[in-house]
């Protein structure tokens, strides 16, 4: 799985850079390398802004000829990439599920 990090109006440092791969890497072990390319985006929502959620991630998932995409925003940049990453696992564990289901269904 290759892992692609860009941020957008901040600067992320190799620690943040470390976190994220460590984080984002997990999904891999759902799909036991199924995952070709992920796409990690985080950044400030606005430069101006200064209360509210003003982080987001936004992970993007190339899986078997299909994206899968999520988004969060948090107070906190750490936090978003985690309820991103959450995020992710549930829809990458939907599309397991029904990619299963639909094969039992054509051996019936």
């Amino acid at each position: 799985m290759r892992i692609t990090i860009l941020s957008k109006n901040i600067s992320i440092g190799k620690g943040f850079e470390a976190f994220v791969i460590q984080k984002v890497g997990q999904l891999d072990r759902l799909l036991k390398g199924g995952i070709g390319l992920v796409k990690v985006e985080v950044g400030k929502e606005t430069k101006h802004h200064k209360t509210g959620p003003i982080f987001f991630a936004e992970i993007n998932a190339s899986l078997d000829s299909k994206l899968l995409r999520v988004e969060a925003t948090h107070i906190d940049l750490q936090s978003a990439v985690i309820q991103a990453r959450e995020e992710m696992e549930r829809q990458v564990k939907k599309f397991k599920d029904k990619k299963k289901d639909l094969a039992r269904k054509h051996r019936e």
